[in-house]
C-alpha cells in the first residue's frame, strides 16, 4: 500500500547527515508511521464491510430484498461515523 503523506515531502532545515537531521527525520517518520496507524484510511474502513451481500429475488412479479445484519465492528463504525444502523437495514423493506 502507498504511503499518502509520502507526496508531501517535508523540508529538514539542517545540512543532510547531520546529527540533529538524522534525529528529527527519524522522530518525524516515527510520529508519521504512529497518525497512520490510529487513523482509519478509506480502504481499511470499506475492507469492514466487503462482505456485505444485497440479495433481491422476484417470486410473480413480487421483489423480496434481504441484506444481513451487521457485526459489531460495522455498526460501531456507522455509529463513529454518526450514522443510524437503519441507514443499511432500509435497502430493503423487508429485511429481518
Amino acid at each position: 500500500m502507498e504511503n499518502p503523506l509520502e507526496a508531501y515531502p517535508i523540508d529538514i532545515p539542517f545540512s543532510s547527515g547531520s546529527r540533529a537531521s538524522q534525529g528529527l527525520e527519524t522522530r518525524l517518520h516515527n510520529a508519521q508511521q504512529k497518525l497512520m496507524a490510529l487513523t482509519p484510511q478509506a480502504e481499511r474502513l470499506l475492507r469492514a464491510f466487503s462482505n456485505l451481500t444485497l440479495t433481491i429475488i422476484e417470486v410473480r412479479g413480487e421483489r423480496f430484498g434481504y441484506v444481513p445484519p451487521l457485526n459489531p465492528l460495522q455498526q460501531e463504525i456507522i455509529s463513529l461515523l454518526g450514522l443510524s444502523p437503519n441507514i443499511y437495514s432500509s435497502l430493503v423493506d423487508n429485511s429481518s
